[in-house]
């Protein structure tokens, strides 16, 4: 009994959506990946989220692509349009 001598590492990747919808009351916005058709949910926290605007450009961080076109587990980074975010 100790500390395991492996470490399980998941790759992350990183894409640049534009922001599609912004949810009036839920901490959540939907994008849109870049060339893509899927509209995409990410938690966002409500004082990031009220200085978003539709057609910003945010990067999203997420663990891969499913089948059906949605990202798995998406996680919002930062603002491109407004780095200050």
């Amino acid at each position: 009994m100790g500390p395991c001598p492996w470490v399980k590492m998941k790759k992350r990747e990183m894409v640049q959506c534009e922001v599609w919808k912004i949810d009036p009351v839920l901490e959540r916005i939907e994008v849109r990946v870049v060339g893509g058709s899927k509209d995409i949910g990410v938690k966002v926290p409500n004082k990031i989220k009220f200085k978003l605007n539709v057609g910003d450009l945010v990067e999203i961080e997420h663990m891969g692509v499913l089948s059906k076109g949605g990202l798995r587990h998406p996680c919002f980074i930062r603002s491109l349009t407004n780095p200050s975010l």
